[in-house]
């Protein structure tokens, strides 16, 4: 007996036993789960409702569906005799699943506080609906002057994402604008707006209405649109049905306590807007010649690329993915429905060779071309350099779990214990207090601004795991990139891209941690000569360099 098992932790928590075997079975089951997706959302194939619904998403920091798939699979293959004495859950319906499974066996469950209360509910929901109505306010109040749109041209609508009120910080494109837009009055940004306080709004607004190659989705939708859009809530009790199997496990009870929730409500309202922003443009008769979305597919992008196919099906939808690998989204790589079904882009746009192939992982039929690596140009131009500022950089994500997991084992190094210093970078969108409280941070743990790039090519060693296209920028730039143990698709990643085993490791306790410090802060020069040369052969495999040729895409 190992104890307890509690599902709601992050595998690495697992028992040892169990944790190997879930791993293995969330490595396995990908393909079968994406599948069954498929299958269930035929008979809503044309409904953007389904398509933007939790259930759909594939997404894992959205849905549990394949997390608690995991959970049952990992059972069935487990040995009776590695049984825990307790499995802690966070779903009433997943209890009953596994009862029923276990029928007579002892087994304690118990289920983990849901905290879904209806002040809770209240809040997921009014939350984005009051933001989503202050935007659409303001962009009434500050109203344009002029249409920057001409009917009488061919447009170009570029998608992308705003969070700060200076749109010169521009994390997605790289500044394309100052590239390839200038003068060109017919190829317009189309911001979608977060994480951003109400008192900044006016004053975003007044730089996007002062720029001529920025757009506001609101100056196309009308209230109507949002009250639709908020209707959603009434509208998915269409989905309360029963649907098939998956193998033998009947998960309809499950999809529905998922339908139930509200966490991933704001995405929901900005995809339904998205696809009446489309439908809105084509009822005006404005013309367009392209449409490009930063195609991460979510739920976000379904109603971006949904609307533009149903509205617009002569006009090319692109879907750039401007990152690099993560296979612990399993949604970035499209499955068969959603190409068959058209709720994604018609072609899809990767920022190297390594990843045109990994991306038709659940469907082989995808159109995938190598375009610009926008957001890496810096790679380029960079030529290593023996001399380092930073001796230990840790980056972090946009995960709180994972990246407090990175902080909490660097913490106990022998490096850190002993008072030396530790360079810290944060993620623009997850500020370093929300991860851990300043007191619980050593003194020696110095957090640094500006730009990661910079940071990095200073840096001798980098700590990171998690999703976060830093990591395998670190391994161009030269850097030994450790990564503690936080996900096993961490290590998948670097196999798949075929990153050597002399430019990182992953590293499963603070003792291994501490021995791959030493040796990579001791490395000799010529196993450093050799690990730098390889990396340099493999960097334009990871990376296309963005040239006039390539940047045709965008106009």
């Amino acid at each position: 007996m190992n104890n307890k098992w509690d599902t709601t932790l992050p595998s690495f928590e697992y028992p040892p036993k169990i944790k190997m075997v879930f791993e293995n079975i969330n490595n396995l089951q990908r393909k079968s789960f994406s599948d069954w997706i498929g299958k269930i959302s035929k008979i809503f194939k044309n409904d953007l409702d389904w398509w933007v619904s939790s259930a759909a998403s594939r997404h894992n920091d959205v849905s549990k569906l394949f997390h608690n798939i995991c959970i049952l699979e990992s059972l069935k293959n487990l040995n009776k005799k590695n049984y825990p004495d307790e499995i802690v859950v966070d779903s009433a319906e997943l209890k009953k699943l596994i009862r029923i499974y276990l029928k007579n066996n002892k087994i304690k469950l118990t289920i983990k506080d849901q905290k879904k209360s209806i002040l809770r509910k209240i809040y997921f929901i009014f939350s984005p609906l009051i933001f989503s109505i202050f935007i659409f306010l303001f962009s009434k109040f500050f109203k344009e002057k002029n249409n920057k749109i001409d009917k009488n041209v061919n447009n170009i609508l570029i998608d992308t994402f705003v969070t700060s009120e200076n749109l010169d910080n521009d994390r997605y494109y790289n500044k394309l604008g100052e590239k390839r837009l200038d003068n060109k009055k017919n190829i317009f940004f189309v911001p979608t707006i977060l994480h951003l306080s109400l008192f900044k709004l006016p004053l975003l607004i007044k730089k996007i209405r002062s720029n001529q190659n920025f757009i506001l989705k609101e100056d196309f939708i009308y209230f109507s649109d949002i009250i639709y859009a908020l209707n959603y809530i009434f509208r998915k009790k269409k989905f309360y049905i029963n649907y098939p199997c998956y193998k033998k496990w009947n998960l309809s009870k499950l999809i529905h306590e998922e339908l139930s929730g509200y966490a991933n409500f704001q995405a929901i309202l900005i995809s339904i807007l998205n696809y009446r922003f489309a439908k809105n443009l084509k009822n005006k008769n404005i013309k367009l010649k392209k449409v490009i979305d930063w195609f991460e597919n979510t739920t976000v992008d379904k109603g971006w690329n949904f609307g533009f196919r149903k509205f617009y099906p002569n006009t090319p939808v692109i879907g750039y993915q401007g990152f690099t690998l993560y296979r612990q989204f399993m949604c970035k790589h499209p499955s068969k429905a959603e190409y068959v079904y058209k709720v994604i882009p018609n072609k899809i746009i990767v920022v190297g060779k390594a990843y045109k192939e990994i991306r038709k992982e659940f469907c082989k039929n995808l159109k995938v071309i190598v375009g610009p690596a926008l957001r890496f140009s810096h790679i380029f131009s960079y030529k290593y350099n023996l001399k380092k500022k930073y001796n230990i950089l840790v980056t972090l994500n946009m995960d709180l779990i994972s990246s407090n997991r990175i902080l909490a084992n660097v913490i106990k190094t022998e490096w850190a214990q002993s008072g030396k210093k530790v360079f810290i970078k944060a993620h623009p969108l997850m500020p370093l207090s929300k991860i851990l409280p300043r007191y619980k941070i050593p003194d020696n743990f110095i957090e640094l601004k500006g730009e990661f790039f910079k940071l990095a090519q200073n840096s001798e060693i980098v700590i990171s795991a998690g999703i976060s296209s830093s990591i395998i920028e670190s391994v161009v730039y030269g850097c030994a990139v450790l990564m503690p143990y936080v996900d096993k698709n961490d290590y998948y990643n670097f196999r798949y891209l075929k990153i050597p085993k002399q430019s990182y490791k992953m590293c499963e306790s603070t003792e291994m941690l501490d021995k791959t410090i030493n040796y990579f802060l001791n490395e000799k020069k010529t196993k450093r000569n050799q690990r730098i040369k390889k990396i340099n052969m493999l960097k334009y495999n990871l990376f296309e360099k963005t040239t006039s040729k390539n940047l045709n895409v965008f106009s």
